[in-house]
């Protein structure tokens, strides 16, 4: 392996010196390097057994192509010691020379999604429901782009994501085992995350493709918003965990725990039910289709651009309990409102800004305008909601670009709204900024 002062060499890149180990695993290690050319970047180095051939036409496959997305810590060039350059294109065995590949350096601040979920992280650090939601449909755009593209990831699971808990940013690690969707494969995924078709294959021919790809990454949507594994009950906590529990219980015959015809596998931990509660039943029916129909057709799985309409719709619909200022979801096409699951006030019809189709509950949770577009890139906000310093109750739109807005009242005149200035959001006024147009009333109205 590697160690600091070590010098790789890319014909690409010129000379990229080790600096320090970030980590490792079972395909090699990971280093901090100092590249001549792009300053700090990171070293992933083979051990022996994985610097194959086979490993060295994927890489050069992936870095010809190049990302689909910036949050794919990308292969950038291979890379090899000066004295092995010529001898990187031979399969690996014992004495023979191994290699690596440059990508980017995931920036300060991300933690390995695992750390969130196992309840690792700093309280004080903890994401809010957007930056939940927001990771999600990061998530969902990445791998729609890698998919749209003719590839597969193989490979989806807590381990191969990094966040940012403060923002909801994610980056997308381990991308050596992308490659083609053509049925072939030396990786199968990671144990929990494969498609059921996978596991209970015996005969080794099932290989991951988009659609179990589609599995893996549902499973990590609801392990995000729920904080637990769907297919991990009561059920499932029963027994011996060895080849033959795994091989029932996520491949041969998986239950949802949340299931409305079986009860048998249902969550260990309460927050699940209530978290279940929390979420409108728009959302609830996409996890019923992933984890009902989607266990055992592959073609019945939900798309990205299904997550993608839903978790947009469920952003939207974000707000804020009046009685204890508790998140909450607002189903604006339903005909109840319901109430907050935290204490049980009922939920009056919110305020909304309404453009288009599309309608945003104004909340302290309102970001305008910080939508991903269909390169996958998110847009700078044009608007944040800011509550009253003497009442909570009441919310303005602060303007967040540099140019003047115009508000229109319900009696028609108007105003304008200076960068960095706030206007009050009541019922009946208009918000233009530049293209944008909301109109802001009760949701009840625009139904």
């Amino acid at each position: 392996m590697l160690i600091p002062g070590d010098v790789v060499t890319a014909d690409n890149l010129g000379i990229v010196r080790i600096v320090s180990k970030i980590g490792g695993g079972g395909q090699g290690e990971v280093y901090v390097g100092e590249s001549s050319s792009l300053g700090r970047v990171a070293v992933k180095w083979y051990a022996p057994q994985w610097a194959t051939e086979q490993q060295q036409v994927v890489l050069d496959d992936l870095i010809s192509r190049g990302t689909p997305d910036a949050r794919f810590l990308w292969p950038i060039s291979r890379v090899a010691k000066a004295s092995d350059q010529h001898a990187v294109t031979l399969p690996s065995a014992a004495g023979c020379k191994s290699f690596g590949y440059v990508m980017p350096l995931c920036e300060v601040g991300y933690v390995p999604l695992a750390r969130l979920v196992n309840g690792n992280l700093n309280p004080a650090s903890d994401p809010s429901f957007a930056a939940i939601l927001a990771s999600c449909r990061q998530l969902v755009e990445s791998f729609r782009l890698l998919h749209a593209g003719g590839l597969c990831y193989r490979d989806i699971s807590l381990g191969n994501v990094l966040l940012n808990p403060a923002m909801g940013d994610i980056r997308i690690c381990d991308v050596d085992n992308v490659s083609v969707d053509d049925g072939t494969s030396a990786v199968l995924g990671t144990p929990l995350f494969m498609a059921p078709e996978i596991v209970r294959d015996t005969t080794y021919s099932v290989v991951p493709s988009r659609r179990t790809d589609l599995h893996s990454l549902a499973v990590l949507l609801f392990v995000l918003m729920f904080m637990e594994h769907p297919l991990i009950g009561q059920r499932v906590d029963q027994g011996i965990w060895d080849e033959a529990h795994a091989h029932r219980h996520f491949g041969t015959d998986p239950l949802f725990i949340m299931s409305p015809t079986d009860s048998s596998n249902r969550a260990v931990k309460p927050h699940v039910e209530r978290y279940w509660q929390l979420y409108p039943e728009f959302l609830r029916a996409r996890m019923l289709t992933a984890f009902g129909e989607g266990l055992n057709d592959p073609r019945a799985r939900v798309t990205e651009g299904e997550w993608g309409r839903v978790l947009t719709r469920l952003r939207d619909g974000m707000g804020t309990c009046p009685r204890c200022t508790a998140t909450v979801f607002h189903d604006l096409g339903s005909p109840t409102a319901g109430v907050c699951v935290a204490c049980g006030a009922p939920l009056a019809d919110p305020l909304v800004l309404v453009t288009g189709r599309r309608q945003m509950v104004a909340s302290r949770h309102l970001l305008l305008g910080a939508d991903l577009d269909r390169s996958g890139a998110a847009h700078e906000p044009i608007g944040r909601a800011v509550v009253h310093p003497q009442d909570g109750n009441r919310l303005g739109l602060k303007n967040l670009t540099a140019r003047a807005w115009t508000v229109t009242m319900p009696d028609g005149v108007e105003y304008t709204v200076a960068p960095q200035q706030a206007i009050e959001l009541t019922d009946g006024i208009t918000v233009r900024a530049g293209d944008f147009v909301a109109e802001v009333r009760h949701a009840v109205a625009a139904r």
